[in-house]
């Protein structure tokens, strides 16, 4: 394809202007300071096809379900790479190395170590510990008027990855391991660090590396200790996986495994867990329908595997909230040849990024795209790359059987014990890290489960996102 340029070098790829003080580096950094908006501005003011800025042909965006398709399909022309460069051999190009960053014939390996952990009928070996968890949770909140929700969820998940994930689960570990991540995926998104990549004191780029290199340990003596206990957890199948294994694969190449697994385990869980609770307190008649339904099913008793194939709205309602607040906004590739999009010419290099997040919002796919409205999946079946918020094709979020199962098993355990709404004057921001959550913490009132819910006046930068009753 060496003449594509030549051909169509007329056909400039559309975007904003560089700024007047910071030039293409400036314009980058005020991006990153609001993915969301900065993205569906993307979209809105320059159409299917965009750099995020004018005719610089490195960083593109490819919107819609055609460029999803084309993007996500073609895995050997539109690769993954890093979005954070790490210094070779590092502890952070190692944790960085799980399966979402691995191509061909590694990522396929890889993939085929970790399949049996998430196959069905391990997903439902894991339902006892969710629930009892859960339960653990649930009870603490017995002599409580509110909880703050974030803290609340994360610790769950944490304590539910640990579980689940490695066998363990001493509280203190949990704890500790859990905030760790936090505090690393606040120094690997940084956009100072991302941008300005300088190991030397004082750039955050450093002190990202130092963290990493601490995180790495624990991870590791993490992965020796388990391997001294046998238990039915996903680490377990994986050490097993690779002691039958053609293929020579040491601890230290499990290591980004470990890390991309316990991320995405929690990370993503609890952005998802908390947005539904806060969709349905504010939207009180898909509440009671919901309530309706898991009272008419399980009644009082406890959450079973059979109960959650009779859960057909709950499961609309998880649908919709991961429609309308998914976890990726974008994601990016890298083009390993010359390529088209549409009418454009790519070159060999460039990166290509894909949004669910504005797929999920364009109002010819779904009607009121801002609006939750679970009942619109009595009436529409999109495909994999019309709605794709755990990914599409061959690389789709091979954990994605478990955070649905996870998702509903404490949805439906908290909805069938308590009503809940948000405090007064609540203020909800959202912010990116790995996954669209909420900034900071938001309160709820607790309240018992035959009480009717009020949804409250809600401020903050979640109103861009979601057309709210009041």
């Amino acid at each position: 394809m060496a003449n594509v340029h030549k051909s169509l070098k007329q056909k400039s790829i559309p975007g904003p202007k560089p700024l007047l003080l910071g030039g293409n580096i400036g314009k980058r950094f005020a991006f990153s300071l609001d993915r969301v908006k900065s993205v569906m501005d993307l979209y809105t003011h320059f159409g299917d096809v965009a750099a995020m800025v004018a005719n610089d042909t490195r960083r593109i965006f490819a919107f819609g379900p055609a460029f999803n398709h084309q993007i996500l399909s073609n895995t050997d022309l539109f690769q993954v790479v890093p979005f954070l460069k790490a210094p070779p051999h590092s502890s952070l190009e190692r944790l960085g190395q799980g399966l979402i960053m691995m191509n061909g014939d590694e990522h396929r390996y890889y993939r085929s170590l970790l399949q049996p952990a998430f196959h069905k009928n391990a997903i439902e070996s894991y339902h006892r510990d969710i629930a009892s968890l859960t339960v653990s949770m649930l009870d603490s909140w017995e002599k409580q008027t509110s909880v703050w929700i974030v803290e609340e969820i994360r610790s769950l998940n944490i304590a539910i990855a640990n579980k689940i994930l490695f066998g363990i689960a001493e509280a203190k570990n949990n704890d500790s391991l859990g905030k760790d991540f936090q505090t690393w995926l606040q120094h690997i998104t940084r956009p100072s660090t991302i941008l300005f990549p300088i190991n030397a004191y004082p750039f955050p780029y450093a002190k990202m590396l130092a963290f990493s290199s601490l995180l790495e340990q624990k991870v590791v003596a993490l992965m020796y200790q388990k391997a001294s206990i046998q238990t039915t957890d996903v680490l377990s199948i994986l050490l097993d996986s690779i002691k039958t294994s053609d293929e020579p694969t040491s601890m230290i190449d499990l290591v980004g495994q470990v890390a991309t697994i316990f991320l995405a385990s929690y990370e993503t869980t609890t952005n998802a867990l908390i947005w539904t609770l806060l969709l349905l307190c504010q939207h009180p008649a898909i509440m009671d329908q919901v309530v309706a339904e898991i009272q008419a099913v399980c009644g009082q008793s406890s959450i079973e595997p059979l109960h959650l194939r009779s859960l057909p709205y709950l499961g609309s309602v998880i649908k919709e909230s991961l429609r309308l607040l998914p976890p990726a906004i974008y994601s990016h590739r890298v083009t390993t040849d010359d390529c088209f999009l549409g009418d454009y010419a790519i070159a060999q290099g460039s990166r290509v990024s894909y949004s669910p997040y504005v797929t999920h919002r364009m109002p010819e796919l779904y009607q009121e795209p801002n609006r939750f409205d679970p009942h619109r999946w009595e009436s529409i079946k999109p495909s994999p790359y019309e709605y794709l918020p755990f990914g599409a094709g061959s690389r789709m979020c091979i954990g994605v059987g478990l955070a649905t199962t996870q998702l509903t098993i404490i949805l439906a355990m908290i909805i069938q014990r308590y009503s809940w709404r948000l405090a007064p004057k609540a203020k909800v921001d959202y912010q990116v890290l790995v996954s669209l959550g909420i900034k900071g913490d938001i309160q709820l009132q607790l309240e018992k489960p035959d009480n009717t819910t009020i949804p409250q006046p809600i401020q903050g930068t979640i109103r861009r996102l979601v057309d709210f009753p009041v």
